[in-house]
């Protein structure tokens, strides 16, 4: 994901959510997820988008306090 912003390229896909899925999965499984810098990256691009923002304070996501 260093040479872009998406995970498949440059689009917006399903894939970005639901990669996104993972991120708190992961840090409670005690991965180092905050050291893989790209991943961080992506989080908080998503985390941006308002459509996303919206469903995540719905779901009170722990994604907005990570």
């Amino acid at each position: 994901m260093a040479d872009r912003p998406r995970m498949m390229g440059d689009e917006f896909t399903l894939a970005d959510p639901y990669a996104l899925v993972f991120f708190p999965l992961g840090r409670e499984l005690g991965l180092p997820i905050m050291e893989l810098e790209n991943i961080v990256a992506m989080r908080n691009r998503m985390v941006e988008r308002p459509a996303a923002r919206r469903a995540l304070e719905l779901e009170k996501s722990v994604l907005l306090s990570i």
